[in-house]
């Protein structure tokens, strides 16, 4: 039916095809590319806000990690400092310049301190590591008021505050002191909040991120960048409040910011190990959205004609590989940039991805790797262990593990601390794994616990032994008071030398108490070790019998030391000695000297001091000691020789002369069959003794 009357029909039905085409093909193109456009720039936007919520979250969660491991350094400082505060309360041995020195000495390795302050019952400064600080009343504190009312309260951190001496903001960390068992005062640190400006901070990372840490109540305890007007305010966001009073662990969401009245994209994440505190990173909305408003633009722009819309299209899908592109960099960044070794690892337990700092820690290339299981990390002793631990954890759960070990691709042993966090891979459960080697901080923690252990074991016996040397004193100076006089009984004169000669014995096992608990008195010489120990094998090759080789090896340009040289002599004949009788079938003694410098990084034990030292070493081929004998070889009375053949004191001598001496002592064994198998592996007691070229007189 033709509508249009006076014109052909033909020729109206090709102008209103034509014309209509035209429309109907630009309208159809306004409106559906208008709608696909519409669509797709929506929902970029969303995936902007996505991919930013992502890289925030992730932010927060590393940050939460940092936290977490500084406030538990925090609670173990203060835990360290009231053991020995307390202590030396207790001894009465506690003064202001010594206290001061132990404040000092713990804070030179914890940035994140400014002072350690120790506050007595009435609120009184006591001891500070700040100069002058002492006396200054803090009774007003709430911190000490807390501590004071509540005994039992556990480690508290505190609001912010300003500091009376500097005028600096500083965050408490507090816990109670006790001595004999009552309220002593409080012991308080100050943490830097400028040193979470530093270690939240990551170069080149977001633009206008900030990152602040909130109490449940709503005070800002600290911020990055630090803002002086924002310490202490009550002014948590409605949003993080909600989400602070429900409990949540984590989340996002956008709010103006009450700090800068910004529109900020938040990431937000309660700290599990400190459920009192929350943490957001924040990013202006704007920055967020930069790259989405570049795009729209670059669409909106060729959307006029056909070409600029192809070579719109082509360009928003290259911005956007290059942003998904990015972010994924931004997420391998964080990842590979972790000092610790990080495993993502599949619902299977095969792993999927690893950090570059795991691949150089623990030998094996990226692709060895992913062929391995999480059960290969761990010594074939520790899989049953971790997989019962694994077992128990419930699904979705953040667990932290420790007492397990991983081999690396040498087959080197390393004790570690773990970390298991739960997250989504392509939809399916999977986890990452932090791993921290705390082999040598467990072997330095050993070595600590065994010197105070021998030096409190030392004081008693020192004690012991000065007492029962005068007790000695007045029975051998009535003895020999009776033995003068005349008209005695042959058979009491006997007695009498009897007595005589049990005490000389019993002077004799005081000395070696005295040796062991370094209160003898020493004769140093200036002296050089070769002479002594050439001398010693001489008259050694005599006494421990022809079954017994005995090697010297003597170091050319031994240096010179400051030793009583009776004393080492005994010393040397006691290990010796004992060399022999873990060779009874015969075996081989070696004897040798070096010069040897020992530094920090080889240092296990934090009571050497780094320096020159002239080790003197006895070395037999016997039958070696397994660990548990080894730790209690120095202890005075302790032997595994029979009842009769020994008095356990040969070593304890030796290593209270040692220490006395200001060196150190080491042992090494591995038990084995013995020489005569020619299996057994020997022990080997170096003497290390410092390098001293001054002359000394008697200490």
């Amino acid at each position: 039916m033709n509508f249009f009357i006076g014109i052909p029909a033909s020729a109206l039905n090709r102008s209103v095809s034509f014309r209509l085409r035209i429309v109907l093909m630009v309208a159809a193109f306004a409106v559906i590319s208008a709608a696909v456009l519409t669509s797709l720039v929506l929902q970029l936007r969303r995936d902007a806000v996505l991919v930013g919520d992502h890289v925030l979250s992730a932010f927060a969660h590393l940050t939460e990690e940092q936290t977490t491991r500084t406030f538990q350094n925090v609670e173990q400082t203060l835990e360290t400092v009231e053991e020995k505060v307390a202590d030396a309360m207790e001894a009465k041995t506690a003064t202001p310049e010594n206290v001061r020195a132990e404040l000092l000495l713990a804070l030179a390795s914890r940035p994140f301190l400014r002072s350690i302050t120790v506050i007595d019952r009435r609120g009184h400064v006591l001891y500070s590591s700040e100069q002058g600080a002492e006396g200054i009343d803090l009774s007003d504190r709430a911190y000490f008021s807390r501590h004071r009312d509540e005994p039992g309260a556990p480690v508290q951190f505190g609001g912010p505050i300003r500091s009376r001496s500097s005028g600096e903001w500083f965050i408490p960390a507090s816990r109670p002191l006790f001595t004999e068992g009552e309220f002593a005062g409080v012991i308080v640190t100050a943490v830097d909040p400028r040193f979470f400006d530093r270690v939240w901070t990551v170069e080149k990372s977001l633009t206008g991120q900030a990152t602040a840490l909130w109490r449940n109540d709503g005070m800002m305890m600290m911020r990055s960048p630090f803002a002086d007007s924002a310490m202490g305010r009550m002014s948590l966001g409605r949003e993080l409040l909600v989400a602070a009073r429900d409990g949540r662990m984590s989340g996002t969401f956008q709010a103006v910011s009450t700090i800068d009245n910004v529109r900020r994209l938040v990431a937000f994440r309660r700290i599990a190990a400190y459920p009192d505190f929350i943490l957001t990173v924040t990013q202006p909305t704007d920055r967020v959205l930069a790259p989405w408003r570049h795009i729209v633009w670059l669409v909106l722009s060729g959307w006029a004609i056909a070409l600029a819309i192809a070579i719109g299209l082509a360009a928003w899908l290259t911005h956007i590989w290059t942003a998904l592109r990015d972010a994924q960099a931004r997420y391998r960044q964080l990842f590979d940039a972790s000092p610790l070794p990080m495993f993502v690892i599949g619902a299977d337990l095969r792993i999927v991805n690893v950090n570059d700092t795991a691949v150089l820690q623990y030998g094996w290339s990226r692709p060895e790797f992913l062929a391995l299981s999480a059960n290969d990390l761990y010594v074939p002793q520790d899989v049953a262990a971790a997989v019962a631990m694994r077992n128990k954890a419930l699904p979705g759960e953040r667990r932290s593990v420790q007492g397990l070990r991983h081999h690396t691709k040498s087959g080197k042993i390393m004790d570690v601390d773990i970390e298991v966090s739960p997250i989504l891979l392509a939809g399916a459960p999977a986890s990452i794994t932090m791993v921290q080697d705390v082999t040598k901080r467990l072997a330095i923690d050993g070595q600590l616990r065994q010197s105070q252990k021998m030096e409190a074991v030392g004081q008693l016996t020192g004690g012991i032994a000065h007492d029962f040397n005068n007790i000695l004193t007045i029975i051998l100076a009535n003895t020999d008071a009776l033995q003068e006089e005349e008209g005695l009984d042959p058979a009491i004169t006997r007695r009498l030398d009897r007595i005589g000669k049990a005490v000389g014995r019993a002077a004799s096992l005081t000395h070696q108490l005295l040796a062991f608990s370094r209160t003898q008195p020493l004769h140093p010489q200036r002296s050089d070790i070769n002479d002594l120990v050439a001398a010693t094998a001489k008259m050694l090759r005599r006494s421990l019998g022809e079954q017994i080789e005995i090697e010297s090896v003597l170091a050319e340009g031994l240096w010179l030391v400051n030793v009583d040289r009776t004393l080492l002599e005994t010393a040397l004949v006691n290990l010796c000695v004992n060399a022999r009788d873990a060779m009874p079938d015969g075996g081989k003694l070696r004897i040798e000297t070096r010069n040897v410098t020992l530094d920090a990084d080889y240092l296990y034990d934090p009571t050497i001091k780094p320096g020159d030292y002239a080790m003197v070493s006895v070395s037999d081929t016997g039958v070696g000691m397994p660990p548990e004998l080894m730790a209690k070889i120095f202890e005075p009375f302790f032997t595994t020789k029979d009842v009769g053949k020994g008095t356990g004191l040969g070593l304890s001598m030796v290593y209270g002369f040692i220490k006395q001496s200001e060196g150190h002592i080491r042992v090494d064994s591995e038990p084995g069959l013995g020489a005569g198998s020619g299996r057994g592996s020997g022990t080997t007691f170096r003497l290390y003794l410092p390098r001293n070229d001054n002359l000394a007189g008697e200490v």
